[in-house]
């Protein structure tokens, strides 16, 4: 539902750019010239970092989509942060990017109260280069974090499967590339196949820099800190927090490239929604909409776009 100017007021929760926000401060301002105007405060949902956003008659805003569960935290499974809610006690499993900083500080047992907000894709093509250019040039290992980055994109893999790919599962023991991966994903149990073509120059770009950095591992991305073990999904969601910090975005995660992924796919297929559910392994059609941020914003664009006759 659309919010205007008028309605405004402090406590509010409102979405602006797709970023959920709550109203802490909120200034009605009539100059003597000119129309008034709003001046407020709002805090992030996402993040918790506070901005100064002026609003102007004519000016609109959505009511964000969150949904307020009571949970208690149970374990951390290595993939997943495992919550149960405590009205259904139907067991439900979390990214590091949805519990955010709180990860640090929850405890097993503890009931914590929850917000939930999709994180969301990368629809601009030109944060995507930025988001592309910071993690290949702002850190010790950039060509990995990159190649992360692209290759989750690219194969829609979840991130857990995609830190657990092993060397051998992409390049032979002579280091060529292979056309095709064959794995079993961690959450389904079912096989999958990965056609590696399209990222052929990342990937062996890749394999140079493994051996010029002497980082050759029995894992594909293995840590720094240790070669025989991968990077965890931990760091690199604090690898995709500090991108988001530097750039100023607020919606990044891990889950971004799998969901950037999907809406390339499905941006570029003509919006072919069955193909982009196949990929994905989703069943329903509506949540694959809502995997995809398609918000009201963007199915107004895509409407715009059709000619009805």
């Amino acid at each position: 539902m659309a919010i205007g100017m008028s309605e405004l007021k402090k406590g509010l929760k409102i979405e602006v750019d797709g970023i959920p926000y709550k109203i802490v401060e909120y200034q009605h301002v009539k100059p003597g010239k000119g129309a008034a105007f709003v001046r407020a405060k709002i805090k992030s949902f996402l993040n918790g970092k506070t901005i100064e956003k002026t609003f102007h008659a004519g000016d609109k805003c959505e009511t964000p989509n969150l949904q307020q569960k009571q949970m208690q935290f149970l374990y951390d499974d290595g993939e997943l942060l495992q919550f149960m809610d405590t009205a259904t006690y139907e067991q439900e499993g979390l990214t590091y990017e949805q519990v955010g900083e709180a990860f640090d500080w929850i405890i097993d047992g503890m009931n914590v109260d929850m917000l939930y907000h999709n994180v969301q894709p990368i629809k601009d093509s030109n944060v995507l280069r930025q988001v592309q250019d910071t993690l290949l040039h702002n850190f010790q290992a950039g060509r990995r974090n990159y190649t992360i980055f692209q290759l989750g994109k690219a194969t829609l893999l979840r991130v857990s499967d995609v830190l657990s790919l092993e060397y051998s599962d992409v390049f032979t023991t002579d280091g060529v590339l292979k056309e095709r991966a064959y794995i079993t994903d961690q959450k389904t149990g079912k096989p999958n196949t990965l056609y590696l073509k399209p990222l052929t120059s990342d990937l062996m770009l890749y394999h140079e820099w493994l051996i010029d950095s002497g980082m050759m591992s029995h894992w594909l991305f293995p840590s720094t800190a240790n070669t025989r073990q991968h990077i965890t999904r931990k760091q690199y969601y604090k690898i995709m927090t500090k991108v988001g910090d530097l750039l100023g975005i607020n919606y990044l995660g891990t889950h971004t490239m799998r969901k950037t992924g999907a809406y390339r796919v499905y941006e570029q297929t003509n919006y072919n929604i069955g193909f982009v559910m196949n990929l994905l392994n989703h069943s329903d059609q509506k949540a694959t909409l809502a995997y995809l941020g398609l918000d009201a914003v963007t199915r107004e664009a895509l409407l715009d776009t059709i000619n009805f006759g």
